[in-house]
C-alpha cells in the first residue's frame, strides 16, 4: 500500500463524494506536466533534518491561528509501525474537542520504495492507489490534493508537496464535519508554512 499521508483520524468507513471543492487559493501549476514523467522543482529542499523532529516542520503561530494545540505528538520510524512504513510524522488535535485533526508526514517510505517525490505519487495514483488527484502549487512547488479515500465532503482533505525529485511531504486534516471545505484550506495553509520553513533552513 502506498503512503500519501497518515490517517487524520476520521472513523468513517464510507468514502465521501468529490463534491467538496479544492480552495480557490490553490492554482493548477502551469509548470507541471505529469505526462512527461516529472514535476519542476524550483529549488530542492531538505526534509532529512526534520526526520527526528517532524513537529518542528510547522510554526507554532500558524498552529495556534488554526486552533490547534502547538504541542504535537511526534511519531518516529524506530518506535512507531506506521512511521516505519510511511515516514516520520506529527499529529495535532484542535484545542476544541472534535473540531479538527492535523497530520504532517515526511514521505520517506515512498522514497525508499522507489516512489519518491510527487512524480512517484502520481504514478501510484495512475495505478489506482489513490481516490483523487488535483494538481496544485504551494509557493511554486508542485503539489496535489490526494488521498487514498475521498472524504472531502465529510471534512477530510490531504495534500502532498514535492520538495525534490525524490522527496515529498503530506498534510492531512480531518473532522471538519461542520465546515467540510475548511479541511482543504487548512492543509493548504499548513503546507505553505512547511515550505516556507524549509526554505528558511536551506
Amino acid at each position: 500500500m502506498a503512503a500519501a499521508g497518515i490517517s487524520s483520524g476520521c472513523s468513517s468507513e464510507e468514502s465521501g463524494t468529490p463534491s467538496a471543492q479544492v480552495p480557490e487559493t490553490s492554482e493548477v501549476s502551469s509548470s507541471t506536466d505529469p505526462s512527461l514523467g516529472g514535476y519542476e522543482i524550483p529549488e530542492p529542499l531538505e526534509l532529512s533534518p526534520f526526520s527526528s523532529r517532524p513537529c518542528d516542520l510547522v510554526a507554532q503561530d500558524i498552529l495556534d491561528e488554526l486552533g490547534y494545540d502547538p504541542e504535537g505528538t511526534a511519531k518516529l520510524e524506530e518506535s512507531d509501525a506506521v512511521a516505519a512504513w510511511g515516514g516520520p510524522y506529527c499529529f495535532w488535535r484542535a484545542r476544541e474537542s472534535g473540531e479538527g485533526t492535523l497530520t504532517v508526514t515526511i514521505l520517506s517510505g515512498n522514497a525508499e520504495r522507489g516512489f519518491g517525490g510527487l512524480s512517484g505519487l502520481r504514478s501510484l495514483y495512475e495505478q489506482g492507489e489513490f481516490a483523487y488527484w488535483e494538481d496544485a502549487t504551494v509557493l511554486d512547488y508542485p503539489a496535489a490534493y490526494v488521498s487514498q479515500w475521498d472524504r472531502r465532503a465529510d471534512g477530510e482533505c490531504g495534500i502532498s508537496v514535492g520538495v525534490s525529485e525524490e522527496m515529498a511531504f503530506s498534510v492531512m486534516a480531518g473532522f471538519y464535519r461542520e465546515d467540510p471545505d475548511r479541511a482543504c484550506s487548512v492543509v493548504s495553509e499548513v503546507a505553505e508554512d512547511v515550505v516556507g520553513n524549509l526554505r528558511g533552513e536551506a
